[in-house]
């Protein structure tokens, strides 16, 4: 057996902990559910479905409890030949809207209820049948190896001084840019609504105002918007939004003089870059015309710059060369 588990389990964690410990099933998880289950629990493979053993593995699980997913296709961008796993075993779907429950991927049985109520109810049911906690966490950890693709890699120490820089209660918020698809599988999910990125085929911008939302939601809690030199220009002027309210947002931009993904994606097909370099290239700037706080750093500055800007009254944005 497998567990999936999706945005609509964001509140259902410790119900969803305890299934998968009493059946010893490993557990995968979209980008909006991040963090339900922590990726240092040994039962968790993180959000790692768009990768092709993880893929593999809930396509020919036995049984497989599906909790708050639509099964969108852009949670499964990457998998090879379908959006989502064609099941060779039982479905079982757990979602508070009962058209979900056959949606995309039918269910052999649809539970409808809220995803913590109804676990908690599984898993009675389970102890009252006398299903022991199970110890068994090989196969999850045969799926946690090897969750990168080639080339990934190479975002991971940028990503390493980001994450030294974000507190245990801090929020990151990723727009579409290289960097930010890694962290869809290398950022810690330490816990739920900790981890916010769009949804969509490459939406560009989004960062920075969804970052205004968190801060104002949570107001105690340190708030990071990552965003690329590209992406960062749809939504910039929100900067003034963010400065009148005196949010203090650190937003980080990954600076590489262009649509790197575009950019990469044309060299790799062999046509000629078409619109991929872009010319507005002093971001620090740009941020103090909008009465923000300005920085460019390196990595070893990545940190500091962090902390200063949890500290400031308004926005800062922060430059890092790629």
């Amino acid at each position: 057996p497998m567990l999936l588990l999706g945005g609509g389990a964001v509140a259902a964690g410790d119900e969803a902990t305890a299934i998968a410990e009493r059946l010893g099933a490993p557990v995968g998880l979209t980008v909006n559910a991040k963090g339900v289950l922590p990726d240092s629990h040994p039962l968790s493979v993180g959000t790692s479905l768009t990768l092709r053993p993880v893929h593999a593995a809930f396509a020919d699980a036995d049984v497989v409890l599906a909790v708050g997913t639509e099964f969108s296709e852009t949670d499964y961008f990457y998998a090879p030949g379908a959006a989502a796993p064609d099941f060779s075993g039982a479905l079982i779907r757990v979602d508070i809207d009962a058209d979900q429950l056959h949606n995309q991927r039918r269910a052999e049985l649809g539970l409808q209820g809220d995803a913590q109520a109804t676990l908690a109810a599984i898993d009675a049911g389970l102890a009252a049948r006398g299903r022991e906690r199970s110890r068994d966490a090989a196969r999850a950890a045969e799926l946690r190896d090897g969750r990168l693709w080639p080339g990934a890699d190479k975002h991971l120490p940028f990503l390493a001084a980001l994450e030294r820089g974000v507190p245990e209660d801090g929020i990151l918020i990723a727009d579409s840019t290289q960097p930010a698809y890694v962290a869809h599988h290398a950022w810690p999910g330490r816990a739920p609504r900790a981890y916010i990125a769009p949804g969509g085929f490459g939406t560009l911008g989004p960062a920075l105002p969804m970052a205004i939302g968190a801060q104002i939601a949570a107001p105690g809690r340190p708030v990071v918007a990552l965003a690329g030199d590209g992406g960062a220009l749809f939504t910039l002027p929100e900067l003034a939004s963010a400065a009148d309210l005196g949010l203090p947002i650190a937003l980080v931009i990954w600076q590489n003089d262009g649509y790197g993904e575009m950019r990469d994606s044309m060299d790799r097909i062999d046509v000629p870059r078409i619109g991929t370099e872009i010319s507005s290239r002093d971001f620090v700037k740009l941020a103090e015309g909008f009465g923000c706080l300005g920085v460019r750093t390196g990595l070893d500055g990545l940190p500091e710059a962090l902390a200063l800007a949890y500290e400031a009254d308004r926005p800062t944005l922060i430059e890092v060369r790629g």
